[in-house]
């Protein structure tokens, strides 16, 4: 099995003007028991690759697509080249252009097109797998009435995998805009819709279309300002969060950190209101379904969970001011859940010893909203090694027999 340096530098390798790297925040490099390999999985050039369960990186055929970017949960990579924030404003500047639909469009689509499209109404991308739900949300609650993905002849593209990354955002991002009663819907499609559709020569008055258009495009401005100005507001507070906190934390666990994506995603949210009262099913969150008779409460998924979506919190009783007391059974240890912090990496399903969490991947909308917490009271293991049976107790689990004496 590789070591964690060797995860590092073939992560590192990866870095570019199209690629950001934060190989801390891959999961394979939190815990090396990990299985996650979605970036590879996305990979449209075959630049990530998993082979006999071992890590591949040839960045030299890296396209800078960016759909890597967006199947990683944890955002260990990110797109450059345009970062989300260039691409959200080239995006509110085609809502500008079309009348309110955010329309984009990967190279091979635009390369076919040719002159017949208008590049004012279109934000161009390598790959449609590029465009995150985080950014369509974003673009929805800053007044975009629908969002087009299109793409050419993904069966016949060489970076075909983009498509069905881009799906996925899309029923995510709908599953989404829904439950917060947004009118706005997201529709992946091979085809341009006829806003696209480049100027042609005026055969009527054009006087009096230059008249209407003027009308039109005082409107089109006040809407774009109010995008663009949401947009930045966005990403501002984004930046303003703390994202990482590098030092191990004092309980143990792994330093924390709010993927931006994640961040630019509630803020949206925020800005759309309460949603529905309803439990939706996305990639986006994930709702901890723990077994409380089975958990031991070692503590496992809050020590590698990446956000501190689950924590791990001990309380005393008055007369818990001792070591001993503590091991005597005066402490509570329990285990705090927040799925709107989850990014449904699945670390924690996969690190519980006992096989005592499973992560759900619904959870009610309202609970985001409002920022709703779970808690578990868990049994002390430190309490449960103690006592006049411990060695018995330790016994019958090391030979799995409940028929030991002593």
């Amino acid at each position: 099995m590789p070591s964690i340096k060797t995860y590092i530098d073939l992560l590192e390798r990866l870095q570019s003007v199209n690629v950001r790297v934060d190989a801390q925040r891959c999961l394979a490099v939190r815990n090396r028991n990990i299985a996650c390999g979605r970036c590879a999985q996305a990979c449209t050039s075959s630049c990530i690759s998993v082979s006999n369960g071992l890590l591949n990186v040839h960045p030299e055929h890296c396209i800078g697509c960016g759909t890597c970017a967006s199947a990683c949960p944890t955002g260990a990579l990110s797109p450059r080249k345009p970062d989300d924030r260039a691409l959200a404003r080239s995006a509110a500047a085609a809502m500008r252009a079309t009348g309110g639909t955010v329309v984009f469009a990967c190279e091979q689509l635009l390369h076919a097109a040719g002159n017949a499209i208008n590049p004012e109404t279109v934000a161009a991308v390598r790959c449609i797998g590029r465009v995150d739900a985080s950014l369509l949300v974003l673009l929805a609650s800053a007044g975009a009435k629908a969002l087009r993905l299109t793409c050419g002849n993904c069966e016949k593209c060489e970076h075909s995998p983009g498509k069905r990354v881009a799906e996925d955002i899309c029923q995510d991002a709908n599953t989404i805009l829904a439950a917060w009663q947004s009118g706005a819907r997201v529709s992946v499609s091979s085809k341009l819709p006829a806003s696209c559709r480049a100027t042609c020569k005026a055969s009527w008055d054009p006087e009096r279309r230059a008249f209407l258009q003027s009308a039109r495009d005082l409107g089109r401005d006040a809407a774009t300002d109010a995008a663009e100005l949401a947009i930045d507001r966005a990403f501002d507070h984004e930046t303003a969060v703390e994202h990482t906190r590098r030092a191990a934390m004092k309980t143990g666990a792994l330093p924390r950190f709010l993927p931006s994506r994640r961040a630019v995603l509630l803020d949206a949210l925020k800005r759309m209101g309460q949603p529905e009262d309803v439990m939706i099913g996305t990639r986006v969150w994930g709702h901890a379904v723990i077994d409380d008779d089975r958990c031991s409460g070692c503590g496992m998924c809050a020590a590698f969970c990446p956000t501190g979506a689950l924590t791990k919190r001990e309380t005393a009783t008055p007369d818990a001011n001792t070591w001993l007391a503590s091991r005597n059974g005066t402490s509570h240890i329990t285990l705090v859940h927040a799925p709107e912090l989850c990014l449904q990496c699945r670390a924690c399903e996969q690190l519980c010893p006992e096989h005592a969490l499973m992560l759900s991947d619904e959870v009610f909308a309202i609970d985001i909203g409002r920022g709703r917490i779970d808690e578990h009271q868990l049994r002390d293991i430190h309490r449960d090694k103690g006592g006049p049976n411990a060695i018995r107790n330790s016994m019958s689990k090391l030979i799995n027999s409940p028929y030991v004496t002593g």
